[in-house]
């Protein structure tokens, strides 16, 4: 499944990116592929039943980036309104 979407958020900064659907160990991933000023940028989630559910993680995730507000959609308008992009980890 494949979405793109346009988002206004933190002071109507847009950003740009294209959702991807992808089932992986029975769970749905949301993989997103931001554009723009964030090409480069992919973040993966998940929903999980419960805070200990276990998970089989795809080969292709890399860090886990839960509670990092560097890339919390405020924190990604930030980057795009002041040009100087996303340091990634």
């Amino acid at each position: 499944m494949l979405t793109r979407c346009s988002r206004r958020c933190a002071k109507g900064r847009l950003i740009e990116k294209t959702r991807y659907i992808v089932p992986h160990g029975g769970l749905d991933w949301e993989v997103d592929v931001f554009e723009g000023s964030l090409t480069g940028l992919v973040i993966a989630e998940v929903e999980l039943a419960r805070p200990d559910q276990a998970i089989a993680f795809p080969d292709w995730v890399g860090q886990e980036l839960t509670g990092d507000k560097r890339f919390g959609s405020a924190a990604l308008a930030t980057a795009i309104a002041s040009g100087q992009g996303v340091e990634l980890p």
